[in-house]
């Protein structure tokens, strides 16, 4: 592949391209055409999210109308309905025109002045129900008059409630911790729990692990003999609820019951798998499972093998984290299609080591036709909620205001456009998948963060309708393409010792050049605000999203924000002056010195250190020893098959620019709906691997970071 210095038409070529897809993010401007027939473009990029008793909606700012330098922006109005076409919809209000790229507001159901962006009271919001915003740009001022609507629903989630119901149930090596299961929460369930912990009722001191959307969680304990504590909490975007504690007498020490599996007395029966489904190169069966009494199973195991052959494979477990009304389910995949299979069960406890056996059931993968011109075509559920934002802290970026006295930002940040998410790796894997179901025999696939404009709730039905909804307009008739580009194209030596304390550069070969697939991708910026950077070309939009076989950790310069919080929290003329403001402070001139980082200090929209924005937190780098594809590490002279969309291929990422690729002339929004319909027969369920890590820049919430197991 030729190189990106040596194409033809040069960098200017290049940078404009990279200015095209700027244009495409920040929206359509009708500058050129004075006519009142200019059609006006709708709000871009919509978004919302939602807590108890309040919505926040996010969009991309519209150019205004006129010559350069004299344009009119338009403002915004916003309404509100209980339905989508809008039967009772009622107009809240105007959203000013800003010169930010990022236009927010709130809409609540009483006035608070502590959040971000115009806030609008609807007195009628009311939690649980759903709920419909209608935005459109209003040129009025500029005799154009309204664009259409651009709309999106959501629902207020209700603040989590104490668990009820609350009670475990012992089996061998097994512990079952059950509860009665709310609508919009999930629960955190820990083994083990911190011991004479004074403060255990304050969130803050417990980690949430186990997390589950369903009414139980199942411990697989090593044997019958150890003692183990237990406590649960609900959860949802509003925070957590009180943690129970069983056993918990509210002494000082706090006194746990200790409970231990109690080993099983008969043999158990054997497995009756009553559900077989066919998939495409896998088969799921489902079974009751008897995890408590006398019978109860400490092990459950599947075999299987092609029909006709004498050959079992090992038994394998089957990992049993939660039941449906007592079914227990595994999925056998690498399957070939066409192909028939036998396929058993055991289970084994103490009693029955060697396991009673189900009947032999048979299996058939096949590849399932997905009607995609059905937009209401069931796909699947969604197991549990996938996080799209989530709140910044306070820090020198995110700073204390009369209308933010808290400081930092609520939960209107798109993840996907800073970390790994749950919604990245479903589309980035589902295009993997489609790409190897079709034979393309990709060795991973790359999407970025602009993509996806919205995240899943738990217990949504997922639907073509649904995905479009959720996916950016700009990319809903993307076509997924296959590139083939040499090693030397996704990541080169020096790319692994770039300067942290420089900009990256669009085009100009030097220190911060990012030419490299994976150079470019480290050099999004990092400082807790994921949506983006201004206008550089290396805000969030370019945030790469890659398939679970690749992983690599981009490292960034250190900010500690515990420093800052010593120093702001410490200093007592901080305090002061707080106080004396009502909690407001001048964060512009930091007459105090209590932030760490001053204006002019921090990094750019444009590259120019002196610029006064505290839009981003300089480039990151790719640390050495992390990249890997498949387990390996990248060879410089092979060739990399990589399922891409058309638009990223022509005019998002320097790697791929020029590249010849092969145009499969499917959509990429069809490939997603192919992978959920024909892999989400058991629901999809959110899931972190550490596919892409982090290290320094400005924090985030790091509640949906992976950790690791």
């Amino acid at each position: 592949m030729i190189s990106f210095l040596e194409k033809t038409a040069g960098k200017a070529f290049f940078c404009a391209l990279f200015l095209l897809s700027l244009f495409a993010f920040f929206g359509c401007s009708s500058s050129d055409d004075d006519s009142a027939s200019v059609p006006l473009a709708t709000p871009n990029n919509l978004a919302l999210t939602a807590k108890s008793g309040i919505l926040t909606v996010q969009f991309s700012r519209i150019d205004g109308i006129g010559a350069e330098g004299s344009q009119n922006g338009p403002s915004y109005e916003v309404s509100i309905a209980t339905d989508e076409v809008g039967s009772d919809r009622k107009v809240l209000g105007e959203v000013p025109a800003v010169t930010s790229n990022l236009v927010r507001f709130n809409i609540v159901n009483s006035p608070d002045g502590t959040e971000v962006g115009t806030v609008f009271t609807y007195p009628s919001l009311t939690d649980g129900l759903q709920y419909w915003i209608f935005v459109r740009t209003n040129f009025a001022t500029s005799g154009y008059g309204f664009s259409d609507y651009a709309k999106l629903s959501a629902v207020p989630i209700p603040l989590p409630a104490p668990v009820t119901n609350p009670k475990v149930e012992r089996g061998d090596k097994r512990i079952v911790v059950s509860w009665y299961a709310r609508a919009y929460e999930e629960y955190s369930v820990q083994e083990d729990c911190p011991k004479n912990n004074t403060n255990h009722l304050n969130p803050g001191f417990w980690d949430l692990v186990n997390l589950t959307s369903g009414n139980n969680y199942v411990f697989t304990l090593d044997d019958n003999t150890g003692n183990h504590k237990f406590c649960i909490a609900s959860t949802n975007v509003n925070g957590n609820g009180e943690w129970y504690i069983f056993g918990d007498t509210s002494t000082s020490p706090i006194t746990y019951d200790q409970y231990a599996g109690i080993a099983a007395t008969d043999t158990p029966d054997a497995p009756e798998v009553t559900i077989v489904k066919n998939a495409g190169k896998r088969v799921d069966i489902s079974f009751p499972a008897v995890l408590t009494g006398s019978k109860s199973v400490s092990d459950y195991q599947y075999s299987y093998k092609e029909s006709g052959s004498s050959t079992w494979s090992i038994w394998e477990p089957i990992l049993i984290s939660s039941l449906t009304g007592g079914v227990a389910g595994a999925s056998i995949s690498g399957l070939e299609n066409g192909k028939t299979y036998d396929i058993k069960v055991r289970a084994l406890n103490t009693v029955e080591t060697a396991g009673a056996e189900s009947d032999i059931v048979t299996g058939y993968p096949v590849y399932i036709p997905l009607n995609f011109n059905n937009p209401d075509e069931y796909l699947s559920k969604a197991n549990a909620e996938y996080i799209y934002a989530e709140d910044v802290p306070h820090s020198d970026f995110w700073r204390i205001s009369s209308s933010l006295k808290q400081g930092g930002r609520p939960a209107t940040d798109r993840l996907v456009r800073g970390k790994e998410t749950a919604l990245g790796n479903l589309y980035a894997d589902a295009l993997q998948w489609y790409a190897i179901e079709n034979n393309y025999n990709t060795d991973f696939a790359w999407l970025i963060g602009d993509i996806i404009n919205n995240g899943i709730q738990r217990s949504q039905t997922i639907t073509p309708k649904f995905l479009s909804g959720i996916t950016n307009q700009d990319f809903i008739d993307d076509t997924v393409v296959i590139v083939t580009v040499k090693g030397s194209n996704l990541i080169s030596d020096p790319d692994y010792a770039l300067d942290l304390d420089n900009y990256p550069t669009v085009g100009i070969e030097g220190n911060g050049y990012a030419a490299t697939l994976f150079g470019q991708a480290a050099a999004v910026y990092r400082n807790g605000h994921y949506g983006g950077s201004g206008g550089t070309t290396y805000n969030g939009v370019y945030w790469g999203i890659p398939s679970k076989e690749v992983r690599y950790t981009i490292e960034y310069k250190p900010y500690s924000l515990e420093d800052f919080n010593d120093n702001f929290n410490g200093k007592p003329a901080c305090v002061n002056a707080r106080n004396a403001n009502n909690g407001a402070y001048n964060s512009v001139t930091d007459p105090d010195g209590c932030y760490l980082l001053s204006y002019n200090k921090a990094s750019p929209v444009s590259g120019s250190p002196e610029e006064g924005s505290v839009m981003g937190y300089k480039r990151g780098r790719i640390k050495a020893g992390s990249l890997t594809i498949n387990s390996a590490a990248i060879d410089p002279d092979a060739d990399y098959t990589i399922a891409t969309t058309k638009r990223i291929a022509d005019s998002h990422y320097l790697a791929f620019l020029g590249s010849d690729y092969n145009d499969t002339g499917v959509t990429l929004l069809r490939a997603v709906a192919e992978y959920i319909f024909n892999n989400g027969s058991a629901g999809m369920t959110p899931y972190l691997d550490g596919r892409v890590k982090i290290e320094g820049g400005v924090p985030g919430d790091s509640k949906s970071d992976f950790k690791q197991p």
